[in-house]
């Protein structure tokens, strides 16, 4: 087929406009926008993760180490065989296990995006770290050919993934957790499910519990991606959170698609040129 364009370079748009092709550029054009939109939104959030990590280190941080060092005086003075020494002991246990895992949390919130996440690796490793600690089953699938993620859209993937498995191993009471991961050619579709006691209806309905705010997290981090986040659950039933997003918006560009725009703007600066 003969595609030859003629006339003032000013008119090309208007030309390439009635091309067979025009929709489809349209669409890649939409889709690129959206990602850079989505871009700049998470790097604003991961700047400002920075800012909160920063402010938790030095005020939050520094204030428990400063307990913890009485806590530790205050059980050089008691004597071992006091029943306050047993209880001050665990207490500083729970209390340095907490702190640990606050460390571990802040390192994350700073952890830099990688330029393709490979979320079905990550996800899996934290999964089966999980289950041995929960001594549970977990099994994690990968379907269809592995494609790159956007980096800050593997991030929210990632981040919604350990919400939920952190959940499911957490309070679901399950035996079995599984991690389901596929690359459409349409969407990335992410789907966790337990065989747990379900969540009860009436917490759904009356929204977030206080300083509980995985599942409205988890919402709010799909939309901004552009994302399906829906949710399943019956008591006794389990519990299966599904996540899929748009692969204009989670797969970086092949080379196909680049070799294709390419040629679109070859074939264009030629007929502007005539």
């Amino acid at each position: 087929m003969n595609c030859a364009i003629g006339g003032d370079v000013k008119d090309t748009p208007a030309r390439l406009s009635r091309w067979p092709g025009s929709c489809w550029c349209k669409h890649e054009a939409s889709g690129i926008r959206l990602r850079d939109d989505l871009r700049v939104r998470l790097q604003e959030r991961f700047a400002e993760r920075e800012r909160i990590a920063r402010d938790f280190h030095d005020t939050v941080f520094q204030g428990i180490h400063v307990l913890l060092l009485g806590v530790n005086a205050a059980l050089d003075t008691v004597a071992p065989s006091d029943p306050a020494h047993t209880m001050l002991s665990v207490a500083l246990k729970r209390a340095e296990q907490a702190l640990s895992d606050g460390h571990d949390r802040i390192r994350w919130l700073q952890e830099p995006p990688n330029s393709q996440y490979a979320v079905h690796d990550s996800l899996a490793a934290f999964g089966s770290d999980l289950a041995r600690c929960a001594g549970l089953e977990f099994r994690a699938l990968v379907e269809g050919t592995v494609r790159g993620l956007d980096a800050d859209v593997g991030c929210e993937i990632v981040s919604i993934g350990r919400e939920c498995l952190v959940n499911a191993f957490r309070h679901a009471r399950a035996r079995s957790i599984k991690l389901h991961v596929s690359y459409a050619m349409h969407e990335f579709r992410m789907l966790v499910r337990d065989d747990g006691q379900g969540i009860d209806e009436r917490m759904l309905l009356s929204g977030p519990v206080p300083g509980h705010l995985g599942l409205k997290g988890m919402r709010e981090r799909a939309s901004g991606i552009r994302g399906d986040f829906s949710l399943s659950t019956r008591p006794g039933t389990g519990t299966e959170i599904e996540l899929r997003v748009p692969a204009r918006i989670a797969y970086t560009q092949d080379n196909s698609r680049r070799r294709a725009r390419q040629l679109l703007k070859a074939r264009a600066v030629a007929a502007a040129e005539e």
